[in-house]
């Protein structure tokens, strides 16, 4: 008997030259060779075009206990889909339904009974009492028409019913995310999706949402919700806070979006998240215009200073004349009482406001800066951002919802 004593190494580019060849020859293949080297091989729809050469791919042989590199990857992610075919994406060839999805008619061939496995909602959506469980006749195709669902959402939710993992992208956009979180929702499946949300989810709760778009931060809160995204839900309220105003009439609003009704999203309703956004902007503004008073307080009583009284007089004025070309000297006359429940402000704005009165008054100070209230060490980091926000956010309980999709808290 002949002894084979080719390496893993050697064994493998050999039975990746058998497969390219027959790719070549219009072969449509999935191979596993097996002996001391354990390669899968799923080449079914390359292009022959941009086949690249055994000896430049990359991937790990396991070789007993040793890993071994290169030389294999064929990667499925950047090649033409195979399972289309007159129109319709075939996630199962054999597959008896057919869901005609969103308002391009978007068509998909599944498998019902794989559906009906996957959650409850499917299961009565097919074999209910609704319209469509009764629409499959015989001889007939069975079709379900699904207008109001995203087909690229869907598309994914599908993929991991019928197992194609692979299909699966790594990485979506929020507005892809947002429908993915939608549809897992409407047909019960967050929990299937578990092995995603969280890489999904990060990148999005990373970014800067100072300038996001409102709308989308009210999508943001709900999606943070739905996955018990504790981090993402109260770094989007707070976004809110700092950028809520108020009208006339007392009722919130977002500073530079005038178009944009906080009370018609039906996310921030549905959440009942604008109580606690009013009540942390005002306990923000609150603390905010404390400040000023304690240093409006510590002006009239007096100061360390050698010549406090010349000091302590010209720094007042000062401040009373910043105020004053503010338009704002009712602060000074009612010394801040009233001012957080009243004024129409932002809390990013009023800060602001505040530390340009900080400025006019230290510069009446000339050589005695360091007198001022607002200069003592307990003040400087204060003014020098906007106060931290997170604590005025009252706790919601998110534990069953990052339970059920694998974020963490």
């Amino acid at each position: 008997m002949l002894m084979n004593t080719d390496t893993p190494l050697e064994m493998t580019r050999k039975a990746v030259n058998i497969a390219l060849e027959r790719v070549k020859a219009g072969a449509d293949i999935k191979t596993t060779f097996s002996q001391d080297a354990i390669i899968d091989i799923d080449i079914s729809c390359i292009d022959t075009d941009h086949i690249v050469e055994p000896n430049i791919l990359q991937s790990t042989i396991s070789a007993g206990d040793q890993d071994v590199s290169p030389p294999i990857c064929l990667n499925k992610n950047t090649m033409p889909n195979p399972r289309s075919s007159g129109g319709v994406e075939m996630l199962d060839p054999h597959g008896d339904l057919k869901l005609v999805v969103g308002e391009d008619k978007v068509v998909f061939q599944v498998c019902s009974r794989a559906l009906a496995c996957s959650s409850e909602a499917w299961e009565t959506l097919l074999h209910g009492p609704c319209l469509e469980g009764k629409a499959q006749q015989d001889g007939q195709d069975w079709e379900i028409y699904l207008p109001d669902d995203d087909p690229d959402g869907l598309r994914i939710i599908l993929n991991v019913i019928h197992q194609d993992l692979e299909a699966v992208p790594k990485v979506v956009s929020f507005e892809l995310l947002f429908q993915l979180i939608e549809l897992s929702d409407k047909y019960n499946m967050v929990a299937s999706l578990k092995p995603f949300w969280r890489d999904w989810n990060r990148q999005h709760i990373l970014r800067d949402f100072s300038g996001v778009d409102p709308a989308q931060l009210g999508h943001q809160i709900w999606v943070s919700n739905t996955l018990g995204d504790r981090y993402g839900y109260r770094k989007a309220i707070m976004a809110f806070v700092t950028r809520t105003a108020t009208n006339d009439q007392g009722q919130l609003r977002l500073t530079g979006f005038e178009n944009y009704n906080l009370y018609q999203d039906i996310y921030l309703e549905s959440l009942e998240v604008l109580e606690p956004i009013r009540q942390a902007r005002l306990a923000i503004l609150e603390e905010i215009c404390d400040r000023v008073k304690d240093g409006m307080d510590a002006l009239i009583s007096g100061s360390r200073c050698a010549f406090q009284h010349s000091c302590d007089c010209a720094m007042l004025g000062a401040l009373h004349r910043a105020m004053a070309s503010l338009g704002l000297e009712h602060w000074f006359s009612r010394k801040m009482e009233g001012v957080a429940q009243d004024t129409t402000l932002s809390a990013t704005q009023l800060f602001a406001r505040v530390k340009n009165i900080k400025t006019h008054t230290l510069l009446a100070a000339r050589g005695h800066v360091k007198c001022s209230p607002w200069e003592q060490p307990e003040n400087v980091e204060w003014f020098a951002a906007l106060p931290e926000i997170s604590r005025f956010i009252p706790d919601h309980d998110m534990t069953r919802q990052a339970a059920e999709s694998g974020v963490d808290l």
